[in-house]
């Protein structure tokens, strides 16, 4: 996060020239919005990084609003929704699916229920990789992927 606003923080790295309604959708796509409007100055409400008053998982939730703005061809989440409830967590990682559509999204997660929606799946273990694939391919090869997936 940098110091500054949440529009500020959001819009941070964005192409010239985004709209209300590009914040707006970014931060009800990161699960944001509510969070945003029970702010009493909104969007304009001040961020400041080494005191802030919002949750680590509030955070995270503005840098993938940012991440979304950016629109790129390619996004990498590592750990993105660790903060977040599984609740939340899904319908970001859905909104990222969507959004991705057609480009590339990397993400790097110890979540099963995150791992399990990937079109491929590289499991790591001791640096090598021990298996990837479809989720079924990988719970076939994979015994470290089957311990975690319970």
């Amino acid at each position: 996060m940098v110091e500054g606003t949440i529009r500020e923080n959001i819009a941070y790295g964005a192409k010239d020239g985004y709209s209300d309604e590009d914040l707006i959708n970014a931060a009800k796509l990161s699960e944001s919005y509510d969070f945003i409007s029970e702010k009493e100055e909104g969007f304009d409400t001040p961020v400041h990084v080494f005191d802030s008053e919002f949750s680590g998982g509030q955070l995270q939730r503005l840098a993938i609003a940012r991440a979304f703005m950016k629109d790129s061809d390619y996004l990498i989440m590592d750990e993105a929704t660790s903060g977040v409830g599984v609740v939340k967590e899904k319908a970001i990682m859905a909104a990222a699916r969507e959004k991705m559509q057609g480009k590339t999204l990397v993400f790097i997660s110890h979540s099963m229920e995150t791992a399990k929606t990937a079109d491929h799946i590289i499991v790591l273990n001791d640096g090598r990789v021990e298996a990837e694939g479809s989720c079924e391919e990988v719970m076939q090869k994979s015994e470290t992927f089957r311990a975690l997936a319970g």
